[in-house]
């Protein structure tokens, strides 16, 4: 379908061959970025389509699929308190890597898990894991902290100087939440393939209602095989979203409480 849209543009615009691979690979990764919640890789895959280089047909769906995804894009805003009041952080770390921000600053974040670390002026330190969502807008994250609370530091291997007469019980370590990350990678995608076949099914029957005989109900039923097995198609895909999404909130409730 992607290659007989692009033809005529190919006829118009004419580009080189190379310029046309590289928009259709660029379009292709984008939405493979996109439907596995890597906002940040879709957005720039995106931005290389929506060249003038690429055909109209290829630049205008590209321009479409980062419009949407500005808006699913979500966004939090780091806050630090203590005793009530504000503080100004010396520096954020967000998944191990230093962050530039500005106090009151929103900060966009590929939908899933995220660990945000601040730090202090004097050196005292917090964590937070958050899970953010798509389309979640200026989430506050809030470090609180306590007046003249020191910082403590733990060793690296996270084992404690065993207290006399105190039984030290290890700690397992939270597991990876990588079961509902693939099950809600899965309900994205399966609703995007539900959209890609209800438009497409649409688009047959639409063919058919234009055609003469659909005013007077004379159509050749074999005319709307096709559209019926659009139909289908979307509705298993439908069928598939909706239980890997179930699927998922279940995963998600058991790792949290896990």
């Amino acid at each position: 379908m992607l290659v007989a849209c692009i033809v005529p543009a190919l006829l118009t615009a004419a580009p080189s061959r190379a310029e046309l691979k590289a928009c259709v690979e660029a379009s292709e990764r984008g939405q493979k970025a996109r439907d596995e919640l890597r906002f940040s890789d879709a957005r720039r895959e995106f931005l290389r389509c929506t060249q003038p280089t690429c055909p109209g047909v290829v630049q205008r769906d590209c321009d479409g699929w980062l419009t949407q995804l500005k808006a699913d894009q979500p966004t939090v805003v780091v806050m630090v308190r203590e005793e009530g009041r504000d503080v100004v952080f010396n520096s954020l770390r967000i998944d191990s890597t230093n962050v530039a921000s500005r106090p009151g600053q929103p900060l966009e974040l590929d939908p899933g898990i995220h660990a945000l670390d601040v730090t202090l002026e004097d050196g005292r330190t917090s964590t937070q894991q958050v899970v953010v969502a798509a389309g979640e807008k200026n989430r506050r994250v809030v470090f609180e902290f306590t007046a003249g609370a020191k910082k403590i530091d733990l060793p690296v291997s996270g084992s404690l100087t065993p207290i006399a007469g105190v039984r030290q019980e290890p700690v397992a370590p939270k597991r990876s939440p990588l079961a509902p990350l693939l099950l809600t990678g899965g309900g994205v995608a399966s609703g995007a393939l539900f959209g890609t076949f209800a438009l497409l099914g649409r688009g047959e029957l639409s063919k058919v209602e234009s055609q003469p005989c659909a005013a007077t109900r004379s159509c050749d039923p074999r005319q709307l095989e096709s559209t019926r097995g659009l139909y289908a198609a979307a509705d298993v895909a439908a069928g598939l979203a909706v239980a890997f999404l179930a699927l998922a909130v279940w995963q998600w409730v058991v790792w949290a409480t896990n």
